[in-house]
């Protein structure tokens, strides 16, 4: 317990204790006067029967006197006074009766409100170190992840209602508007203070359970965004980048469980947003949402099918006395969870964190089979197509420090960028015909099946985070050329930018001596010499002509100087996957050129539900076959990871045998292989066991 207790403990203790002074004394009072009141009507009782047998004796001795009823008189008073003694004796024992009732009384008020007030000393030395019970609610969030036995830098509560309404209630832009039933949602916070791992009662409405994500933000004694940063985000809401930086700021886990929260609002527009969650998300001192109170002040009760419909709980410590101790009883002033005091945290014990099992609980945590060869203990995760260690090691900094598996994706497809890995990725590489370079890029949320990507676009380096801020900031899909270019500059990207490289041009310049061999065009002239370029036939062209000169033509000048682009794929701590790729395309590829590297299904594919893939080689061939959309259907059906990538692999050979290109595949339990054709391929591993990037190499 902290050695100094607040002022405002002080009073609220100090006030307790002396209204269950005021209490035991008025008890002692009234007993007394219950015991004094029992007294004197005992004495009366006495007197009463006194006077009647000191009038019977009176009457019976004067009757005695007379001779003739002298013997009937005596045995008559011997009756008299039997039954006086009878009398007397009854009256004495029901006096004492009710003395004792009145003592026992006396004695049950004093123990019950000595155990009261010890009960909620405790419960005050407990809350001034921030641990009372098992709650969720009204405790800080950091707290709250750190005693939660996960992994998972969010609190298990969010992880449940967010997978719950992932799968049955997002559709609805009314979701987040409505305060949900009262009396359900006090029944699932008193459930959750008691079991923070429980699950949600089945059929229960997603209104209901978006109206409890609501309630536990509300409840946290600092907002989601904390009191610090409310003028810097109140004044930075023009900015996008401003506003990025700062919330940078927040804590790992405030930070990743904001994110969460927002993936979860995509659909609510702008001014809902504003008017139902901004109040809840942030807010000053001082200004909290008084509305919530009522929930999260609720005491631990088990939430069953029979009790979903009961009526409202009562907090046990609104009232000093329990139900039925009578009208006049001294209500207590509730315990605040927002003291506004520093948690102590060096005083509490951290509970050991659960390890992942052999028995899968998708509730709690994504667990690792250990028959697998190439398995990772845990999550994080990153796979990588080729060796480009720092564009993996760029990816695991953000997805070990707390990040989603998107922004490491566009942390690591970024780093790849800048480094301009193998002159494949980023500018400064693949010159096409006319010597200019140009992006291609595709970032994937496996949590929400969304995809941003651009193709062709010139002018912007950037290419994993233009592709996002068209996932993020457009219902479409891929933006392309120069328009693709306009929207990225006016989100925010650096541009226009010459993504030329004097080795870009320099390898341009050697190609065109070289009569602009080789490059991609087929049943054209001239055929040994640049353009421009007219068809060969006028006539039919027969299919196994065509099939024939793209087989043989692509296997000289496909390989990994000039056709390697870097895929990723990353499980985050939350078990949630997003994939990515960027590449400058093929070399001396005609102007205009789409590849695969933007084609989701075919350079990358993610679902939550069962893993990811990302693949690299020829991608005009295999665009054709949606090889990574493949591989995760294939695991979706049972299929191990190297089965699954080898399978897609052999369903492009069949129809084009001398291909090259290659896929991996990882599983949601961090299982991965590879399968390739044509050429060797290594791929790209970190994990939590691993000290530094592996490197894996696939044989064909």
């Amino acid at each position: 317990m902290p050695s100094a207790v607040s002022p405002q403990w002080q009073d609220k203790a100090s006030g307790f204790f002396s209204s269950s002074g005021v209490k035991l004394k008025e008890a002692g009072q009234s007993a007394g006067t219950f015991v004094g009141e029992v007294a004197k009507d005992a004495k009366g009782n006495v007197a009463g029967v006194a006077g009647k047998v000191g009038s019977m004796v009176k009457s019976r001795w004067s009757l005695l006197q007379q001779p003739s009823t002298k013997h009937a008189m005596q045995e008559r008073l011997i009756s008299a006074a039997a039954s006086t003694g009878m009398l007397f004796r009854k009256g004495y024992s029901g006096t004492k009766d009710k003395v004792v009732v009145g003592k026992t009384k006396v004695e049950e008020v004093a123990k019950k409100t000595a155990q009261k007030s010890k009960t909620l000393l405790t419960d005050i030395e407990r809350w001034q170190k921030g641990v009372a019970s098992t709650d969720v609610f009204g405790v800080p969030i950091q707290m709250a992840v750190q005693r939660q036995q996960s992994n998972k830098p969010v609190p298990l509560i969010l992880v449940t209602c967010a997978d719950y309404l992932i799968l049955s209630g997002l559709n609805s832009q009314e979701l987040f508007k409505s305060e949900g039933d009262k009396k359900v949602i006090q029944q699932l916070v008193s459930l959750y203070n008691q079991d923070s791992n429980a699950s949600l009662p089945e059929g229960i409405d997603p209104v209901d359970v978006a109206a409890l994500v609501k309630c536990y933000l509300a409840s946290l004694p600092e907002p989601l965004t904390t009191f610090e940063l409310y003028n810097e985000i109140r004044d930075a809401r023009s900015s996008i980048n401003v506003m990025r930086n700062i919330l940078k700021k927040l804590p790992t886990v405030n930070y990743m469980t904001l994110e969460l929260i927002t993936a979860l609002l995509l659909r609510m527009d702008a001014r809902s947003l504003g008017m139902e969650m901004a109040p809840i998300i942030m807010w000053q001192k001082g200004h909290r949402l008084e509305y919530y109170k009522q929930f999260w002040n609720q005491p631990a009760k088990t939430l069953s099918k029979e009790n979903m419909d009961s009526t409202s709980n009562l907090n046990a410590w609104d009232m000093l006395d329990e139900e039925g101790e009578g009208v006049d009883a001294d209500a207590s002033s509730l315990i605040p969870l927002d003291d506004g005091l520093p948690i102590d945290f060096s005083a509490i014990e951290e509970d050991e964190v659960e390890k992942p099992s052999d028995q899968p609980r998708p509730d709690l945590q994504r667990s690792i089979p250990k028959q697998h060869l190439q398995c990772t203990s845990q999550f994080p995760l990153v796979v990588s197509t080729w060796p480009f260690l720092e564009a993996v090691r760029a990816a695991w900094r953000a997805v070990e420090s707390g990040f989603s598996a998107v922004d490491a994706i566009v942390e690591g497809c970024s780093a790849c960028e800048d480094l301009r890995c193998d002159g494949t990725v980023g500018p400064g590489g693949s010159p096409d015909e006319n010597g200019e370079t140009t992006i291609d890029a595709l970032v994937m949320n496996g949590v929400t099946m969304e995809v941003g990507a651009v193709a062709a676009m010139r002018y912007v380096k950037d290419g994993a985070r233009a592709a996002r801020l068209v996932m993020q900031h457009t219902e479409h899909t891929m933006l392309v050329g120069e328009q693709a270019s306009a929207f990225a500059i006016s989100m925010g990207l650096p541009g226009p930018t010459n993504l030329s490289s004097t080795e870009s041009l320099e390898k341009w310049i050697k190609w065109k001596e070289n009569g602009c061999q080789p490059n991609f065009r087929k049943n054209v002239l001239p055929i040994d010499s640049c353009g421009p370029y007219h068809l060969k036939e006028t006539g039919y062209i027969s299919q196994n002509k065509c099939l024939m000169e793209t087989t043989t033509r692509r296997s000289s000048h496909v390989g990994l100087g000039n056709h390697d682009t870097i895929s990723m794929a990353v499980v985050d701590k939350m078990g949630h996957v997003a994939v990515g790729t960027s590449t400058n395309g093929a070399t001396f590829k005609i102007p205009g050129r789409v590849g695969d590297g933007p084609i989701v299904g075919s350079s990358a594919y993610a679902d939550d539900e069962v893993g990811a893939c990302g693949a690299t080689g020829d991608g005009d061939i295999m665009m054709r076959f949606l090889p990574c959309y493949q591989v995760v259907e294939s695991m979706r059906l049972g299929m191990e990871p190297k089965l699954a990538a080898k399978d897609a692999i052999l369903r492009i050979a069949r129809k084009y045998p001398d291909f090259v290109g290659a896929v991996f595949a990882v599983n949601k339990n961090g299982v991965h292989a590879g399968a390739c054709h044509g050429w060797t391929f290594q791929y790209s591993v970190r994990s939590p066991d691993m000290d530094d990037v592996q490197v894996f190499t696939v044989l064909p």
